[in-house]
């Protein structure tokens, strides 16, 4: 067997990016192995959608890290293995080929893998998923073969039926239709971003999104795919029929947590951690898509799935790996788990907890602004949310910490509505 790793990370994505770097601040010589099922080193997701699959960024902006910094930092990156098994007990991990590679401390950072549509026709040609650099060379192809032979319409050639009106569902639009393809934009829930976003923050997106000629189709699942070879239409379960040169599923991600599969790691959706990232192993950590971590400002396992949440976790894990005491903590300046998307020109941001909020308050500009606040409120009259559209990061820190800090507004709404209104006097 070959000498133990002080430090063996598997996964490619921003969690094991992150972690990489945290560890490599703190400890300049310990050993560090990235295992990755992925033939690619570590590279930024979000780049794919928003440059990648325009054809604006080659793929060497994608990488987390060059191959140069690999080398300096004595880092590892062993690429197209696949993790098969774990023994935590004698701090081993088995690769499919049989390798056995022994391990001082263990990060777990095995993403997710996108959730198929069960429903007939979803297995036909012309169905694609979005998660990889792969995907995005292969969905290139059929685009570029849409504009040619595609379906016409008013601006060229070229159909598609995006299905999932989530973060990745409406950054597609917004790259398809920069590409000249006509988008259907289908979603079960009756609104877009329905994880994050409230009624008018769900309606603003729905409204730019038509604005700019998407067609929606809410509170409307796809029955079915059909087609002569491939996929040609959609049946919607409201009797819709879109004629499609091709699909795109965004329909969400299931968390990769197979490697603890038999073994005594608590995992339920995702596996569980605490707020240092620790699994109930005292040296195997899990960040990133595949792991829920503890909140204290929440009281809660909460999944940091989009790459500002994941980046977070990774570092705290990392960090923690190489012997400091770092964790998702109360602090109010502390990141109440953010991320940044966008709707066209504009920046969209969630970060906190929505799936505690039971009622919205809207902070909006006047009339005709594209800017608003919508803070998500949870039972006890504390801030459990945001979304902030049209606002860009650095306007934001005042609201970040009211999140943060869980701010209480029970008898204070009236004035978070108004616009005019300070914010200051909420983190009194």
């Amino acid at each position: 067997m070959n000498p133990t790793i002080q430090y063996l990370i598997v996964g490619s994505g921003a969690a094991s990016a992150a972690a990489a770097k945290a560890i490599r601040s703190t400890d300049p010589s310990g050993t560090i192995l990235i295992i990755s099922q992925e033939i690619h080193r570590p590279y930024v997701r979000p780049l794919v959608v928003r440059d990648y699959l325009c054809q604006r960024c080659d793929r060497e902006r994608l990488f987390s890290f060059d191959q140069r910094w690999l080398t300096e930092n004595a880092v590892v990156l062993r690429t197209g293995r696949r993790a098969a098994h774990l023994d935590p007990a004698r701090r081993l991990l088995i690769l499919e080929s049989g390798e056995e590679i022994a391990f001082a401390t263990l990060l777990i950072a095995t993403g997710a893998t996108p959730t198929p549509l069960d429903i007939p026709g979803h297995d036909l040609p012309g169905a694609f998923h979005l998660r990889t650099i792969d995907d995005a060379d292969r969905l290139i192809n059929i685009i570029a073969q849409a504009q040619r032979e595609g379906l016409k319409h008013e601006r060229g050639r070229g159909r598609c039926a995006v299905i999932g009106a989530g973060a990745l569902g409406v950054e597609l639009c917004a790259t398809l239709l920069e590409l000249g393809i006509a988008v259907d934009l289908v979603e079960k829930a009756p609104r877009p971003w329905s994880r994050f976003a409230g009624d008018a923050a769900g309606h603003f997106i729905a409204e730019e999104l038509q604005a700019r000629g998407v067609r929606l189709h809410l509170g409307a699942p796809p029955l079915r795919f059909e087609g002569d070879g491939r996929v040609q239409q959609v049946i919607l379960a409201n009797g819709g029929v879109l004629r499609v040169d091709f699909v795109v599923v965004a329909a969400g991600c299931t968390p990769d947590r197979r490697l603890v599969r038999g073994t005594p790691i608590r995992a339920e959706r995702a596996i569980l951690t605490d707020e240092r990232g620790r699994i109930s192993h005292p040296d195997i950590y899990a960040a990133g898509e595949c792991a829920a971590i503890f909140d204290p400002r929440f009281g809660k396992y909460r999944t940091l799935d989009h790459w500002g949440g994941a980046t977070l976790a990774g570092t705290i894990a990392g960090l923690n790996m190489a012997g400091t005491d770092a964790r998702l903590s109360v602090h109010p300046h502390d990141d109440p788990g953010t991320f940044h998307s966008a709707l066209f020109d504009l920046t969209l941001t969630a970060m906190g907890e929505a799936r505690l909020a039971d009622r919205r308050i809207v902070r909006a500009n006047p009339k005709g602004s594209r800017r608003m606040l919508e803070f998500g409120i949870d039972p006890d009259g504390r801030i459990a949310s945001l979304v902030a559209i049209g606002h860009e990061p650095a306007e934001l820190d005042l609201p970040r910490r009211l999140v943060a800090r869980r701010a209480r507004v029970a008898s204070k709404e009236e004035q978070l509505r108004d616009p005019t209104a300070p914010l200051e006097w909420l983190l009194g």
